[in-house]
């Protein structure tokens, strides 16, 4: 059984700081908002090349998919010349 004399800090009062101080929320809201500009602006770059994949990824699929239309086409027309023999 834990000493109930001995006091435990709770992890956010350990260094002495009062983070539920208004100047302490004001500062965490702030830097928080630094921090996401910053990830914004180093993921930005990112976001383009990412769409540009996209796009022609889409573009790389057009022609399989043609290929396969015309190989389908081909074998209906290939069963109904023999049907017709």
């Amino acid at each position: 059984m834990p000493d109930p004399t001995v006091q435990i800090p709770r992890p956010l009062e350990r260094d002495g700081f009062d983070y539920s101080a208004p100047e302490a929320q004001r500062a965490i809201e702030e830097s928080l908002a630094l921090v996401l500009e910053i990830r914004e602006s180093a993921t930005q770059p990112m976001a383009r090349k990412i769409a540009v994949y996209e796009g022609t990824l889409g573009l790389a699929v057009i022609p399989v998919l043609l290929r396969r239309t015309l190989i389908v086409f081909a074998r209906a027309w290939r069963q109904r010349r023999g049907a017709d023999r």
